[in-house]
């Protein structure tokens, strides 16, 4: 494993604590503007910090609405597209 795969591991491990608690301004934390998301639907360009913040609180009450509890990823493969870039799939 590279130091950059172990890191986004970390990343997520932590992100996925931060969200199983609720805590959205943990998670505003974990985020930078200008963002792009990408999402089943396609992606989409995010300006502003309150976008983040709106869409975090929605899938707070998304997860909390679907019974969940808590989040982790079970297994990521990570993809090194570049010396500062890097996707992580099959979270």
């Amino acid at each position: 494993m590279t130091s950059m795969e172990n890191v986004i591991r970390v990343f997520l491990d932590g992100y996925g604590q931060t969200l199983s608690k609720g805590d959205v301004p943990g998670i505003m934390n974990c985020w930078e503007v200008p963002a792009a998301v990408l999402l089943d639907q396609g992606d989409r360009a995010v300006i502003e910090a309150t976008e983040v913040e709106q869409f975090l609180v929605g899938s707070v009450e998304w997860y909390r609405a679907q019974g969940m509890v808590a989040t982790k990823p079970s297994s990521v493969e990570v993809k090194i597209l570049s010396e500062r870039l890097a996707v992580a799939l099959n979270i």
